[in-house]
């Protein structure tokens, strides 16, 4: 009587005893605030980035709006520092004036992200440099400043005839979001041409010679040969 009584006892305080489940994690998405009002955000295909590295991931996770998800480029990296580039399409212009980057979590000053410019004379110029200094919370380019306010994600020169944007990094020490501000032409869509068919009658001399179709003797008509007349007729040669 007393073993029952005592594994009643369990199955009572085991009914109101749950383990507790891992807390869910609930993405945020960074809201579009524009730093100044005469710069528009530049788009940035995230597709396009080449890693200058072998990455078991790519860095997409930079330009998805998500500001608190770390970016993981996989852990099978080849070279610890590495390099990723943003070429622009013919005919797309990027001005860029000021750079936004999220600091989620971890501190890298040790080996911060060198964001570049290479213009379209070669010449490199830098953007901004990521410390991860500034935990939940959206960094200036200049870590080293304690500007405040929309001016604080100012460029000290607006940087023009952009060819490639860049960055060099270590392993995965990467803002959760990147951002550009400035200038954006988009490249002119390219005008395509109506397809025009030649008909069969102008393009018979491909597989075929006109003394196929007449008399030798008589090249001055050149009349068709009756007996091929008939199919001919058919392609609307005559």
């Amino acid at each position: 009587m007393k073993i029952l009584t005592a594994f009643f006892c369990l199955l009572f305080i085991g009914a109101f005893t749950k383990s507790k489940a891992a807390p869910t994690t609930y993405f945020v998405k960074a809201i579009d605030s524009i730093p100044s009002s005469t710069y528009t955000k530049i788009p940035i295909d995230a597709g396009r980035w080449y890693i200058l590295n072998y990455v078991t991931n790519g860095i997409g996770g930079m330009f998805d709006g998500i500001i608190n998800e770390k970016i993981n480029v996989g852990s099978a990296n080849f070279i610890p520092t590495y390099d990723c580039i943003y070429p622009l399409n013919d005919g797309e212009a990027i001005t860029i004036a000021q750079v936004k980057m999220y600091s989620y979590q971890g501190v890298f000053s040790a080996d911060p992200v060198q964001i570049y410019a290479i213009k379209k004379n070669g010449q490199k110029v830098l953007l901004g440099t990521f410390t991860g200094t500034r935990n939940m919370q959206w960094a200036r380019p200049y870590p080293d400043r304690n500007t405040t306010g929309p001016t604080m994600f100012n460029l000290d020169t607006v940087v023009t005839d952009v060819q490639y944007i860049g960055f060099t990094c270590t392993h995965s020490d990467l803002p959760t979001e990147l951002e550009f501000y400035g200038y954006y032409t988009a490249p002119a869509t390219p005008v395509v041409a109506e397809k025009t068919y030649a008909s069969f009658s102008k393009t018979i001399g491909m597989n075929a010679f006109e003394w196929d179709f007449v008399r030798p003797a008589n090249t001055t008509t050149a009349r068709i040969i009756a007996e091929d007349k008939r199919f001919l007729e058919e392609f609307r040669l005559t």
